[in-house]
């Protein structure tokens, strides 16, 4: 006997249904998904190491020395001490970066003797506001190991700020001020500062000092680059050292402006220059551009651990030996050393970058993250020529205080 199983028919209706259901809950999950990604932002931004507003791109402005030279028709660089009108006009435009220069001044911090209270005036500049908060950029070693400091508005009004990050090399720090504790005055005259570019700037060209150049806070000074070209060499980093003819007193803090009020260089003084009476130099804005970029948008800084110079096309040609980045020191406990990178190797090349400057190299090693490994392409001096040899570095990060 043949038996036959009758097929059951689809039911259609059905299927719609469990289909129709499936998109519901789907969709509903999404939508519960964004909620609690939308209520949490804060806290896995936070975890991310991202800050709670869009990413800081900082901006600059082409140097000011032009637009005054126009207004009196000349065609050469001003000469100060000839033209009191330019150095007139030039004070005039540098009283208004009033508006975006803050005092900072450190509360207390831990010492032998219990908490001990900093009543000198350091400085900072508004670098960046949000909706909530500004950002204020503060001169070398301004801050030494507290996480909050009291900062003054061009007003007077002074509220407590949080140190959110410290460059230990630069020693120029980044401090936190929350917009809701500042009266309506304060927010109504809050002005962010604008940065030029120091890498185009010339000998002769003016400029303006503020901070407390004179030992007085917002005292203002105005001079002249006696020279741009100066290099001050810190770990993994060269920097181009500006320096003026104006005559400032020890341990003075400030900034550079050009004739726009843009910030062309922080004012930067070492420990063990002797006497009361120093010209003024500054780090060059530019080559810190990269600094200020990690530091605001709480970016891991890559660290090698050597010191480099450039080996110029006359030094390659005059001692016959290979252009790069010469290493002058290299720090122990580093990458570098347990590279096996020596005092006096060249290095031309870092991954698939050629390297034939010291602020290439710089680039290079900025473009990378802690714990990347690269290899670097070395030239050593061995038995009585540059013989090239590879190197492979593990990245580390460069530690911090804040």
């Amino acid at each position: 006997m043949e038996i036959r199983y009758k097929e059951k028919p689809l039911n259609y209706k059905r299927i719609i249904q469990r289909i129709c259901i499936a998109a519901i809950c789907g969709a509903v999950f999404a939508i519960v998904a964004l909620l609690v990604l939308f209520c949490f932002r804060s806290q896995i931004r936070k975890m991310l190491g991202a800050r709670e507003e869009n990413r800081i791109v900082f901006e600059t402005e082409a140097t000011g020395q032009e637009a005054l030279e126009e207004d009196w028709n000349s065609e050469e660089r001003v000469d100060m001490g000839e033209n009191s009108k330019y150095a007139e006009a030039f004070y005039e435009k540098a009283f208004e970066a009033n508006n975006f220069l803050v005092g900072i001044n450190e509360v207390s911090a831990e010492g032998y003797g219990g908490k001990k209270t900093y009543t000198e005036y350091a400085c900072g500049i508004i670098m960046y506001q949000s909706k909530k908060e500004l950002l204020i950029l503060s001169t070398p070693n301004a801050i030494r190991g507290t996480n909050i400091v009291q900062i003054t508005f061009f007003n007077g009004q002074t509220v407590s700020g949080e140190v959110l990050r410290t460059d230990q090399e630069t020693g120029i720090s980044v401090v936190s001020v929350q917009k809701k504790v500042l009266d309506k005055d304060t927010k109504k005259s809050v002005t962010v500062a604008k940065f030029g570019k120091s890498s185009t700037l010339h000998r002769g060209e003016c400029t303006a000092a503020i901070g407390n150049p004179l030992k007085e806070h917002r005292s203002i000074v105005v001079g002249q680059y006696t020279a741009v070209g100066g290099k001050t060499r810190l770990t993994d980093r060269e920097y181009t050292l500006l320096e003026t003819n104006i005559v400032g007193r020890r341990h003075t803090a400030g900034f550079l402006l050009d004739a726009n009020t843009n910030v062309i260089g922080i004012i930067s003084h070492r420990e063990d220059e002797e006497g009361e009476a120093y010209t003024v130099k500054a780090l060059g804005i530019s080559d810190l551009s990269w600094l200020l970029d990690a530091l605001c948008n709480n970016r891991e800084l890559p660290f090698m651990g050597v010191q480099v110079s450039t080996v110029s096309k006359e030094t390659a040609r005059a001692y016959d030996i290979p252009g790069g980045a010469y290493v002058e020191y290299v720090y122990l406990r580093s990458p570098a050393v347990d590279a096996g990178i020596q005092r006096g190797d060249i290095l031309v090349s870092m991954g698939k970058r050629e390297i034939g400057s010291a602020k290439q190299f710089a680039e290079a090693l900025m473009e990378l993250s802690p714990r990347d490994s690269v290899k670097v392409q070395i030239m050593r001096y061995t038995n009585g020529a540059y013989k090239r040899v590879s190197a492979e570095v593990i990245i580390s990060e460069r530690l911090e205080r804040n």
